[in-house]
């Protein structure tokens, strides 16, 4: 997760390189803050150990997100918010679909009927509303306000599943997300 959060700062690089966003110290002292937190929160799993594969496949991730979170600012110059995530859906599933078939076979009508409620939820949550709001604040706020912002992603997943399960959250999560939050609210305001 930690390696995968570099995409924060690529993003931004890539903004000030590629569309010529502008780094305000506050965003910089931010984003900083926010990878700092994510550290923290994620610092009670999987640290000590290095997975060299795991790392390049990370590294990958970061620069692919930050790619195409550039891509997604240049395309709104041309299209819509709506349309641009109508195409990043599609897009998504038309690749995605027969990859997860391929791998993973098929799944059975048992399998299906519990899948469906969730998949909708998922669908509907992270990847309609999420997507859409993703798009809509790279149209607003540029590619690197939007890059920090996310960094509450993975702390909210862990303090959600966590919840979840009934299980109280860390004192690595609360402290990583409150340095998250306070980074965003550095960014934001100053």
């Amino acid at each position: 997760v930690v390696i995968s959060y570099v995409y924060i700062f690529i993003a931004q690089f890539m903004a000030v390189v590629f569309l010529g966003e502008f780094m305000s110290i506050s965003l910089v002292i931010g984003s900083v803050l926010a990878f700092v937190g994510i550290v923290v929160a994620v610092s009670s799993s999987n640290f000590g150990r290095v997975d060299i594969q795991g790392t390049i496949y990370s590294l990958i991730a970061a620069l692919s997100w930050s790619s195409a979170s550039v891509m997604v600012k240049l395309v709104l110059n041309y299209l819509d918010t709506f349309t641009v995530t109508l195409y990043r859906l599609a897009v998504t599933a038309v690749i995605l679909s027969p990859i997860a078939i391929f791998l993973e076979g098929i799944p059975g009508r048992r399998v299906i009927k519990q899948l469906i409620p969730i998949a909708l939820i998922t669908g509907i949550l992270g990847f309609s509303l999420g997507v859409y709001l993703f798009v809509y604040s790279i149209s607003t706020v540029g590619v690197s306000a939007t890059a920090m912002a996310t960094a509450l992603t993975p702390v909210l997943s862990q303090i959600t599943t966590k919840l979840l399960a009934r299980e109280r959250p860390t004192k690595e999560n609360v402290v990583g997300a409150s340095l998250i939050s306070i980074g965003i609210t550095i960014s934001a305001i100053l």
